[in-house]
C-alpha cells in the first residue's frame, strides 16, 4: 500500500485528504504545524464542489447548515461593460454552488475524517516536504514567502482588499455579488448568519481611505449594517513555475493565486488534486501534469481579464489600466491558439459540443453569455477572425 502525506489543515488540505480517501486505498499522513494561523480562502465556489463534499465526506445540506452555508444561484454582476450596467450569470436548474464559512469547513472537514483509521494525524512543523517519509506528497501550506519559485501573473489589476463582516438574521439573496467600482470591484458574499462584502482594488493606483468610503454606498445599497469584523491585506497574483515532480505536488496557494472574481480557487484545487491522482499513477506524465496545470491557470487568468477588457461603467485611471491588461491577455491567448481561445470561438459561434471540461471551470454556454452580457461578442470575433478562419480550414475537407 502507498503512503501519501498531505502537508496543510486549510480548506484545500480538508478536501484533498477526502479526494485521495475516496479514489485510493493509501495510507494518508495529515501533517500541519498548529500553531500556524489558519487562514479563510475563499468563501464562494463554482457548481463542481457541492457534488465533491458529497463524494468525499457524505455532507447533505444537514451537514451544510453547520458551516453557515448558502445556495449560490449564480453570479450577479453589476456595472460591467460599457452597455449592459446588470445581468446575472445563473447556473442550470440541475447545479448549484456553495458559499460557505471557510474556518468552519476546516473545522468540520477535521472532525469528519481524522479519526479514519487510514488517516495519521501528526502535529509538526514541515520544512522539507521531499524528505517526509511518504511515496508522494502534497502540500497544501499556505502562501509561500519567497516568490522567487513562482511566476507572477501581471494581467490582473487588482493586488488588495478591503473586507467587512455584516451580519444578519437571514440571507437576503442567493447569488454572489460581483460590483463593478470607481477603484475596482466589490464582492458580497451571502452566508447564513453574515454578509461579508470585500473591496478589489489597486494600492498603487488607489488608497485605503477612498475604498473605505466608497464602500459605503453598497452598505447603502444593500442595505447592510457593517460591523467592526474587518480586515484589509494585500496579495500577488501568481503560480509556481514547478508544481509537479515524482513525489511532491504543490495545491492551494502554495501552488497558485488569482484573484477570486470568478470564484475558481477551490474548484483548481481539486483540478490539480485529480491531476496529480493522474501522475503519481501512470496515467501521465510530468510533462502533461505541467500542462494541464499551466492551461488551466491560463484559462481562469483569461476569463477573469475578460471582464477587465469589458470596462465598467466608470472611467478613470484604474479603469484605463484594467481595460489594457485585460486585453493584452486576451490578444496573448489569440496569438497563441489555446484551448481557451478555441471554446471561446465555438462558444460564440453557439457551438456548444466536444469542449475539453477540465480546462477552465466553465462550459461553453457560459463563455458566450458572459461575452455577450459584458457586451464584447463583436470585439472578440473582431480579434479572433484570423484563428476562426485557420480552425475553419484545418477542419475542412478539402
Amino acid at each position: 500500500m502507498k503512503k501519501l502525506a498531505i502537508v496543510g489543515k486549510g480548506t484545500v488540505g480538508s478536501l484533498a485528504i477526502g479526494n485521495f480517501l475516496k479514489d485510493t486505498d493509501w495510507e494518508i499522513d495529515w501533517i500541519f504545524d498548529s500553531n500556524a494561523p489558519t487562514t479563510a480562502v475563499g468563501e464562494g465556489t463554482t457548481a463542481v464542489v457541492p457534488a465533491l463534499l458529497w463524494g468525499c465526506f457524505g455532507w447533505t445540506w444537514n451537514d451544510l447548515h453547520d458551516i453557515h452555508s448558502t445556495v449560490k444561484t449564480g453570479i450577479h454582476k453589476v456595472n460591467w461593460g460599457k452597455k449592459n450596467k446588470t445581468f446575472t450569470h445563473p447556473f442550470p436548474t440541475y447545479i448549484s454552488g456553495i458559499h460557505f464559512n471557510a474556518i468552519e469547513f476546516q473545522e468540520k472537514a477535521f472532525n469528519t475524517i481524522s479519526n479514519n483509521p487510514r488517516v495519521n494525524v501528526i502535529d509538526k512543523l514541515v520544512t522539507d516536504p521531499h524528505e517526509l517519509d511518504a511515496d508522494h506528497v502534497l502540500v497544501c501550506s499556505g502562501t509561500p514567502k519567497d516568490f522567487s519559485e513562482y511566476n507572477i501573473h501581471n494581467n490582473i489589476p487588482v493586488n488588495s482588499a478591503y473586507v467587512t463582516q455584516c451580519y444578519w438574521d437571514n440571507p437576503r439573496f442567493d447569488y454572489t455579488l460581483t460590483i463593478a467600482r470607481p477603484y475596482g470591484w466589490v464582492f458580497g458574499i451571502p452566508l447564513l448568519n453574515r454578509c461579508s462584502i470585500g473591496y478589489l482594488y489597486n494600492k498603487e493606483i488607489t488608497k485605503l481611505e477612498d475604498v473605505k468610503e466608497d464602500v459605503k454606498n453598497i452598505f447603502k445599497e444593500y442595505n447592510l449594517e457593517p460591523s467592526n469584523v474587518t480586515n484589509s491585506l494585500s496579495f500577488k497574483n501568481y503560480s509556481r513555475k514547478k508544481n509537479f515532480t515524482n513525489k511532491v505536488v504543490y495545491n492551494g496557494n502554495a501552488s497558485f493565486f488569482l484573484e477570486p472574481l470568478e470564484a475558481t480557487s477551490t474548484t483548481q484545487a481539486y483540478y490539480v488534486n485529480r491531476n496529480a491522482y493522474a501522475l503519481w499513477n501512470g496515467l501521465h506524465g510530468l510533462n502533461e501534469a505541467e500542462s494541464k496545470f499551466k492551461s488551466e491557470l491560463s484559462s481562469i487568468e483569461s476569463m477573469i481579464c475578460l471582464h477587465y477588457m469589458a470596462g465598467s461603467q466608470f472611467e478613470n485611471e484604474f479603469w484605463k489600466y484594467a481595460q489594457e491588461l485585460g486585453q493584452n491577455k486576451i490578444k496573448t491567448e489569440v496569438k497563441n491558439k489555446t484551448v481557451f481561445t478555441e471554446n471561446l470561438i465555438h462558444a460564440m459561434d453557439k457551438n456548444y459540443e466536444e469542449q475539453v471540461l477540465d480546462i477552465g471551470t466553465w462550459p461553453r454556454w457560459s463563455y458566450d453569455f458572459n461575452t455577450e452580457h459584458l457586451g464584447i461578442t463583436d470585439k472578440l470575433k473582431k480579434m479572433t477572425a484570423g484563428l476562426k478562419m485557420e480552425m475553419l480550414l484545418k477542419n475542412s475537407n478539402f
